[in-house]
């Protein structure tokens, strides 16, 4: 048997305590009826009052503290053996850095509205690796696949137009940058959100 809460036990420590009160009132209620008579006329001063039930509740009442501190303990008896398989996903995150993405049809501007959207969806991950990549002209990888989902933030926040020295918006160096990544990552579930403003330079889009 184990204690799922076994600092409540600390408490039984206390009962002594409760059981010495309970005999002082009793030897104070003895005494005060010692004072009016003697004790062969103490069942006509308090006809209701039954010696031999007092004990018995006072008995009771230790017994009724006793449980509710082992209760609070909670006191369990075997146990069961789970194995829980979890199985995450590998997400890379392809980020356009390009000139293009300063634009401010959205405010502040493209990049760091696309920036806010990963940074909420990064914050929903559990168990799942996540990379970076920024591309432009080329493509970089700022994050290889992680659970450290605080380096990726971290990369995150550092993207900007001047990460990636190639000028223009090649989203077929994205896509091939993200393919090695996955290649050497194990085997399972592989995601590539691509996040551009749609303007490939290079001729080479999906």
């Amino acid at each position: 048997m184990r204690f799922a809460n076994p600092h409540f036990l600390w408490l039984l420590l206390a009962l002594p305590a409760l059981v010495g009160l309970l005999a002082l009132r009793g030897w104070r209620r003895r005494r005060l009826l010692a004072r009016f008579a003697e004790a062969s006329l103490h069942p006509y001063l308090a006809p209701n009052f039954s010696p031999h039930l007092y004990r018995i509740k006072q008995m009771l009442l230790v017994a009724a503290a006793a449980l509710l501190i082992i209760g609070g303990a909670r006191p369990q008896w075997g146990y069961e053996e789970r194995r829980i398989v979890s199985r995450g996903i590998d997400l890379l995150i392809a980020v356009d850095v390009s000139q293009s993405m300063l634009a401010q049809d959205y405010k502040p501007n493209r990049l760091a509205r696309a920036k806010d959207l990963l940074q909420n969806i990064l914050w929903e991950l559990k168990g799942d690796r996540v990379g970076i990549i920024a591309f432009a002209g080329e493509a970089v990888i700022q994050c290889p696949l992680t659970i450290d989902y605080g380096m990726a933030k971290a990369a995150l926040d550092t993207l900007d137009t001047n990460a990636v020295a190639t000028p223009g918006t090649n989203i077929g160096a994205a896509i091939d940058a993200a393919i090695r990544a996955f290649d050497t990552a194990a085997s399972g579930e592989r995601v590539l959100i691509l996040l551009t403003d749609g303007e490939d330079h290079e001729g080479q889009g999906v």
